[in-house]
């Protein structure tokens, strides 16, 4: 009850926490006694298993879904028996390990149907896990008709984070970012209750946010979302290596990704895209013999999990020119990026910042020059230099402009 009331309460991982530390406790009632805990044990795994998935604890909520399924199956507990198998698929799907999810697709499928309230419920792992699994394989038709099964998640629905990761991704996948982000904003503000710092939905949204402003061009926004997020997630870091390597930075891109160990991470799909970040990477640095090996070693993966989306993350051109080389191309066909804007990065320099912050705080050309022991004509240059990066003319154009690229903290109101 504790686990449950910090669930619905949006403490997520204190309540992963807790249910990870009942595992010694099931474990003695069942040897000492069995018929106090048996008959509920598949329901009661569901409940512990769905909170491990929602603080992100994937691995060890796909265990207990397998254990849920198992007792369920044998004493025939219809809903138990879906909910475990589509909430499997969902947690294998989410890492881009699609053969896996689709084999829980196929018994969730054979699975006897629970009807009412309780089958639209139990529906919603598999219809997103399906969506995810058809995203993948770039089929936009069938993973928009499971999206729209879905329908714009209630308040009420604890998945809505993996439903709202869905669509975002679906949008940037059709060309829809602005869409997308729209939404995006949309549901975590009706969903701000359940966005703790111990949910996963921050890390599937969080990086959802950066692919999005990358689309759209908005190199700034992307770094700064980046730079607010954990720095050792597999998805977060791919995303955060993607912004360096599309603002210019291929050698921190390189850097980057080698936080994470990709082989053992257990997110397949982000250690594919990882892959094709490294190939873009050294291509830029000219490290040809590199990039193809990372090229190589990105296609390999991409087919036996059956990933035509992550090609859709490189540059236009990027593909061609490793494919050649790298004597392995895009399966099926040629797959545009989704990354199709230029994007804005725009760069201060340490100075130019300390200037643009006094401009901010009201200070005079006079007061700045005195405050950073310069002289006023230097000054009037670093202006000149600041409004010709930000494309702007006058003081107050210069401070919404940085503002609005997060070069400057984006003032609060009362």
């Amino acid at each position: 009850m504790q686990t449950l009331t910090l669930r619905v309460s949006g403490e997520f991982g204190e309540a992963a926490r807790l249910t990870l530390l009942l595992r010694p406790l099931v474990d003695s009632i069942l040897e000492h006694r069995p018929d106090d805990l048996g008959p509920q044990l598949p329901l009661l795994r569901v409940q512990w298993a769905i909170t491990l998935q929602l603080a992100g604890y994937l691995t060890e909520s796909t265990t207990v879904f397998r254990r849920a399924y198992r007792g369920a199956y044998a004493v025939n507990i219809a809903f138990v028996i879906q909910n475990a198998a589509g909430s499997s698929a969902l947690n294998w799907a989410v890492t881009g390990d699609n053969p896996r999810a689709r084999e829980w697709l196929r018994i969730e499928s054979n699975a006897e149907p629970t009807e009412g309230r309780w089958g639209e419920m139990v529906k919603v792992g598999g219809r997103v896990a399906s969506a995810l699994v058809h995203l993948d394989s770039l089929e936009l038709d069938r993973a928009v008709g499971y999206l729209d099964e879905l329908g714009v998640p209630r308040v009420s629905e604890e998945l809505w984070g993996f439903v709202a990761y869905g669509r975002a991704y679906y949008n940037l996948a059709a060309g829809n970012a602005y869409d997308g982000l729209t939404e995006l904003h949309r549901l975590i503000a009706s969903h701000h209750d359940l966005f703790d710092r111990g949910a996963f939905a921050r890390i599937l949204l969080g990086a959802a946010e950066i692919d999005l402003q990358l689309a759209l061009g908005n190199g700034n926004l992307a770094r700064a979302l980046a730079e607010e997020s954990p720095q050792t997630h597999p998805m977060l870091v791919v995303t955060n290596a993607r912004v360096e390597l599309f603002t210019g930075h291929p050698e921190i891109a390189l850097k980057k990704l080698k936080r994470v160990p990709w082989t053992e991470c257990g997110f397949p799909r982000a250690h594919v895209e990882a892959l094709l970040i490294e190939a873009s990477a050294h291509l830029d640095l000219d490290k040809k013999d590199a990039a193809v090996r990372s090229w190589q070693r990105a296609c390999t993966l991409a087919e036996a999990l059956g990933n035509r989306r992550a090609f859709t993350t490189l540059a236009e051109g990027v593909a061609g020119r490793l494919a050649e080389p790298g004597g392995l191309t895009v399966p099926d066909e040629a797959i545009g990026s989704v990354f199709t804007e230029p994007v804005t990065h725009v760069e201060l320099s340490r100075r130019e910042t300390d200037v643009l912050e006094l401009l901010a705080l009201g200070s005079t050309h006079a007061d700045i020059a005195k405050k950073l022991f310069v002289s006023h004509n230097t000054i009037k240059t670093q202006l000149r230099s600041i409004y010709r990066k930000l494309g702007v003319h006058t003081r107050v154009e210069a401070i919404g402009r940085a503002r609005d690229l997060r070069l400057l903290p984006v003032r609060r109101s009362l």
